[in-house]
């Protein structure tokens, strides 16, 4: 395939969404950014043709294996463009692929699964500097074919911190306050949404960036500790629409700034993304990393 038949096909697979802002804005934003980072001149007139033909775009993509949902960017310099000795030059951000269960504040080394980068001879390597690809077309078949199936490593730190939050393996707390709750809103949780209440309801603490957090076991901890009700009321409208009348508001991270919701069918949602593939997956993500 040609550059433009590779990409086509990307168009045709996935209908990305490209960025609001122009081409002619996205190469300005390139240029103040040259500026600041000691870029190679042909680096820099690369980059300037991969925004021109290209720009910035998302778009998502079903695993075939893993039945996960994945989603690439592409935002050429957005994140962390490292110098490498190997190559003798700073490289530049490309694009990556993530999943639910990556990070929410994006470090770059937690955001994605494998980012990508470009050096000044257009040879495509990712984050642990091992070669993709010797060209754009190249790259966007490996973009096509690559499968992935990840979950994250969850460091001692974060079950120390859930610890210390209250939170043991096996842990059963008596939720009757929470089904009386219930009942007189006409709410009826699920097995799955009892069951992380269950496990995980009354736990409090700070998350590794000292924010603090909260999973509820009543009515007035799950949703209204250090939140705005106005605030709470406008989420859970756009959570309704989005996932379901069943879903609950079980508690708040990054210091009430973000509510935790859960769907009926188990999913952790923050800031109207899924996080995390499993309950211990999505603490990860709201309070690791």
């Amino acid at each position: 395939m040609d550059k433009n038949n590779s990409f086509d096909e990307i168009l045709r697979l996935y209908a990305p969404s490209f960025s609001k802002n122009s081409k002619d804005m996205q190469i300005t934003e390139a240029k103040e950014t040259f500026k600041r980072l000691d870029f190679k001149e042909t680096l820099r007139q690369k980059i300037l043709d991969y925004i021109s033909d290209y720009g910035s775009f998302n778009f998502s993509k079903q695993e075939k294996q893993s039945g996960d949902e994945i989603e690439f960017y592409s935002r050429p310099l957005r994140f962390c463009n490292p110098y490498l000795d190997e190559f003798g030059e700073r490289v530049a951000f490309i694009g990556g692929y993530r999943n639910c269960s990556c990070s929410l504040c994006g470090r770059q080394t937690t955001f994605f699964i494998e980012a990508f980068y470009m050096n000044s001879a257009g040879l495509i390597i990712n984050q642990n500097q091992l070669p993709i690809a010797d060209n754009l077309d190249e790259f966007w078949n490996y973009i096509i074919e690559k499968e992935y199936d990840f979950h994250p490593i969850i460091s001692d730190a974060v079950y120390n911190l859930l610890r210390q939050a209250g939170w043991y393996e096996g842990r059963q707390i008596d939720i009757d306050p929470l089904l009386e709750e219930s009942m007189e809103d006409d709410v009826f949780p699920t097995d799955i949404q009892l069951a992380f209440i269950r496990e995980f309801g009354g736990i409090r603490g700070t998350d590794l960036n000292n924010m603090g957090f909260l999973i509820g076991n009543t009515r007035e901890d799950r949703c209204y500790a250090n939140i705005a009700k106005q605030a709470l009321l406008t989420e859970e409208k756009r959570m309704m629409n989005s996932y379901g009348a069943d879903t609950l508001c079980v508690g708040y991270c990054n210091d009430g700034e973000d509510q935790i919701w859960l769907t009926p069918y188990g999913q952790i949602i923050v800031r109207q993304k899924i996080v995390g593939r499993n309950f211990i997956e999505a603490l990860n993500c709201i309070i690791g990393y």
